[in-house]
């Protein structure tokens, strides 16, 4: 059934990463997998497929919401204002916005935006990142999917200090905030829809699946390279390795042939590996490291998220109006 879907990311918390929150796949029905294998092949393009979507979460206790956040309803701003000390600059540029197309086989089944801004909150700027996948006309029919997950980040540390995820995906709900205190290495998750709470041991460097697949753009990798972190996923702790094969071209409509670095993801929970598919990544060579492409090979399908195009600010070939000129 539908109901067992990729998004409760406990069980498949690698590929929910990877694919920003999509909650596709794993849990199509026979049923599911027909309507989509027979869709046409031309129909509108995923971009133009995607439509606007009203928040469908249930209905929360907003006291309740609130006393768990605290204040965490941030205001966005422009330009940073002045904090206690200057802001660091980071390895990409803040406002800028990743746009991807996801595939269902070659079926176009939904649309993923990455996007980066500056927040204030207790007088702080801090760095929010959030990913928002939605489905497209075509899934809409049998499985709509309206995902958001955030991280609010120390832009000195690069440490999360808040991930919320809001998931709507068919009739499945979950709004989940999890709450980071590094000083003492603790970890508080609670769940406002199924009214649940948890705590887990950090350490140091842990960070959650946002910051953290942010954090790997700063130092990228070498062929041969096999590296070991540990990640936050739910309210769960997971090993996570990352191997790094050869260089390929991928190629993308809007940017040609992208030399990419290709890295194959591997986790475990608690000594076991969590292998329910091949997951591949390819990772631009330059100095953003875009995610290019990324192909799941899972039990029922192939799903496949192609970066389409780069906005925000930059003066480099990833801006689709430098590449016109």
């Amino acid at each position: 059934m539908a109901s067992n879907k990729l998004g409760t990311a406990a069980r498949y918390g690698l590929l929910w990463w990877v694919m920003g929150g999509w909650g596709v796949g794993l849990g199509w029905s026979a049923q599911a997998d027909k309507v989509i294998a027979e869709a046409p092949e031309d129909t509108v393009p995923a971009a133009e497929q995607a439509t606007d979507k009203t928040d469908e979460t249930e209905e929360l206790d907003p006291n309740a919401e609130a006393y768990w956040a605290g204040d965490l309803h941030p205001v966005e701003v422009q330009e940073p204002e002045p904090p206690d000390k200057p802001l660091p600059d980071l390895w990409f540029p803040v406002g800028e916005e990743i746009h991807y197309r996801v595939y269902w086989g070659r079926i176009p089944v939904g649309t993923s935006v990455i996007s980066s801004r500056w927040v204030e909150e207790y007088g702080r700027t801090l760095l929010a990142i959030q990913i928002r996948t939605q489905s497209n006309r075509v899934l809409d029919r049998i499985y709509p999917v309206d995902d958001v997950i955030e991280s609010i980040i120390d832009p000195h540390t690069f440490l999360p200090l808040r991930f919320t995820k809001n998931l709507s995906e068919g009739r499945y709900r979950a709004h989940e905030i999890t709450k980071f205190d590094y000083e003492n290495n603790i970890a508080y998750w609670r769940s406002l829809t199924r009214d649940r709470e948890d705590t887990f041991e950090l350490e140091p460097d842990t960070r959650c699946l946002v910051s953290f697949a942010y954090y790997m753009r700063k130092t990228g990798f070498a062929p041969g390279e096999r590296r070991h972190f540990r990640v936050m996923a739910d309210d769960k702790i997971y090993d996570l390795w990352l191997e790094a094969r050869g260089h390929d071209r991928i190629r993308l409509r809007n940017y040609g042939r992208v030399r990419s670095i290709e890295v194959e993801p591997e986790a475990a929970f608690e000594g076991l590996f969590v292998r329910r598919g091949r997951i591949i990544l390819w990772v631009s060579s330059d100095d953003r490291r875009v995610l290019t492409q990324m192909v799941g090979e899972i039990p029922v399908a192939s799903i496949r998220l192609v970066l389409d195009h780069v906005q925000g600010p930059g003066d480099d070939g990833w801006m689709l109006e430098h590449l016109a000129e």
